[in-house]
């Protein structure tokens, strides 16, 4: 009986309660902080591809250079790092070359 007690009496106490409770946020509060991060590089990606796609017309409409377009593509694409890296460009040109045999 008396062992019983006092386990009734630490179980009281509440020493120590606070951090049992900070130990089961953290990983929470990680796994959201690392959920926060896919989704800010998801949409920086989203955007620079924008903005290549957008400077890649922009040159292609003025110059008719498909090379110098990617060029210009590349440019802003290389500016992310390696993670964001152009294999192919289908030009407007290249697809209508593609179409024509199927045309005729």
């Amino acid at each position: 009986m008396r062992c019983n007690e006092k386990w009734k009496g630490r179980f009281k106490n509440e020493e120590g309660s606070a951090t049992i409770e900070f130990l089961g946020i953290v990983p929470l509060a990680l796994i959201l902080l690392m959920i926060l991060i896919q989704f800010i590089v998801g949409i920086n990606g989203v955007l620079v591809t924008q903005s290549a796609a957008n400077e890649y017309a922009n040159v292609y409409s003025i110059t008719k250079n498909p090379g110098e377009a990617q060029q210009a593509a590349n440019k802003i694409l290389s500016s992310t790092g390696d993670y964001l890296q152009m294999d192919e460009i289908s030009t407007p040109a290249a697809v209508l070359r593609n179409l024509k045999p199927r045309l005729a």
